[in-house]
C-alpha cells in the first residue's frame, strides 16, 4: 500500500446511516461527485460536506480545507452558517475557510482551483 493511500480518512456525512452505506463517510484527498435527481439533497450533502471536512477527527486530523465547484450557481453561504450551527462551530470561521469556484468550463475550474488551493495554503 502506498504512504499517500495510508493517509487517507472518512468525513462524516452528518448523517450516521448515510456513512454506513459509504463505507464510513466520504474519503479524504478525493473528488466526490454527486448526481441524482433533482431535489434528492446532492446541495445539502455537499454542504454538510464543506462544514464536517473542517472539524477535528480521529488520528489527530485537526480539520481541513474544502474547495467546492458550483456548476449549477446552488451554493448559499447561509446553509453553511446553519449546519455549522448545528455541529457548534464557528459560523463565520467556516463560511471563510471554504474556497468556492463557480466555473462551467472543466479547463478554467482546474485552473481557479489550483490558484485557489495557492492563496489558501
Amino acid at each position: 500500500m502506498s504512504e499517500r493511500r495510508k493517509q487517507v480518512f472518512r468525513i462524516s456525512t452528518g448523517s450516521q446511516e448515510l456513512d454506513k452505506l459509504v463505507g464510513g463517510g466520504m474519503e479524504s484527498m478525493a473528488i466526490t461527485e454527486a448526481f441524482g435527481e433533482f431535489r434528492t439533497g446532492k446541495t445539502q450533502l455537499s454542504h454538510t460536506l464543506c462544514i464536517t471536512a473542517q472539524m477535528p477527527g480521529a488520528n489527530g486530523y485537526t480539520g481541513g480545507k474544502v474547495v467546492f465547484l458550483d456548476t449549477e450557481n446552488t451554493f448559499r453561504p447561509d446553509r453553511l452558517r446553519s449546519i455549522a450551527s448545528r455541529f457548534r462551530l464557528d459560523e463565520e470561521c467556516c463560511v471563510r475557510q471554504r474556497p468556492i469556484c463557480s466555473c462551467l468550463h472543466q479547463r478554467t475550474t482546474v485552473r481557479n482551483v489550483g490558484l485557489r488551493c495557492r492563496k489558501v495554503s
